[in-house]
Parts: C-alpha cells; structure tokens; sequence
C-alpha cells in the first residue's frame, strides 16, 4: 500500500499541474476508497477540465462513491464517469445520484455497470436523474 500512497501522490500533483488534462483512465487497477479521494482531491484542484473519469474494476466501494458525490459537486467540467465493477452498493447509487443532482453538475454518462445496487439502487440508477447517454 505505501507503493499506491506514492503513486496517488504523484498523481495527485499531477493532476494540479496539468490544467489541459481531459481524460483520464485508471481502470483495472484495483486502487480503492483511497485513491478515489487522491482522484477527487486532484480534480478540485486542477481548474476544471477533466471531462472523462474512468475508474472501473477499482474496489471503491461506497466510500469511494462518497468521495465522488462530493468532487462532482465542485468540478462542473466532468461530462463522464464510469464506475463499473467497483462494489457499489444501493447506498452508494443514491449518494451518487444525489450528486448528479445537484445543481450545476454537467454530468451527462454514469456507468454503474456490474455493481451491487439491488433493486432499489437500480431504481434509482434507472431515474431520469441519471439518464446517460
């Protein structure tokens, strides 16, 4: 784990100095809740340009979800996030659409592809809060 704290860090800073970035893509590598929170804390700081979030098959969990629900609440430039594969629960789904709906969040695709929201979190995922495209 001290090897990601690191790399979340350089990523972190990264982040901050790139103000061009636009996509980023880190799928498939497991990271968890607290790397979510470096991606988070990274993007708001960075001046807004981040418009593709890929953290599919990260183990996030709703903690990570939490983090996100914050962060797209104060980085409007975010047009697409996808979290399948991330163990999001009912819960989570709900955090998530309460921050697509906040108001200014420009967020136009929402992937919770293979996650465990059950009936209820699916429910909500299928609410024209977060129609996709």
């Amino acid at each position: 784990m001290e090897d990601l704290g690191g790399a979340m860090h350089a990523l972190y800073d990264a982040m901050k100095a790139s103000p061009a970035l636009a996509s980023l893509r880190l799928g498939g590598n497991f990271l968890g809740a607290e790397a979510a929170e470096f991606v988070c804390n990274g993007m708001a700081e960075a001046d807004g340009t981040l418009t593709d979030l890929d953290l599919c098959s990260n183990a996030l969990t709703n903690a990570g979800a939490l983090h996100l629900c914050s962060t797209m609440r104060r980085c409007y430039s975010l047009l697409h996030l996808r979290l399948a594969r991330n163990h999001i629960t009912c819960q989570g789904a709900i955090m998530l659409a309460g921050g697509v709906a906040h108001r200014g969040c420009a967020l136009r695709t929402l992937d919770l592809d293979f996650n465990a929201i059950a009936d209820r979190g699916a429910q909500v995922r299928s609410s024209p809060l977060l129609a996709t495209d």
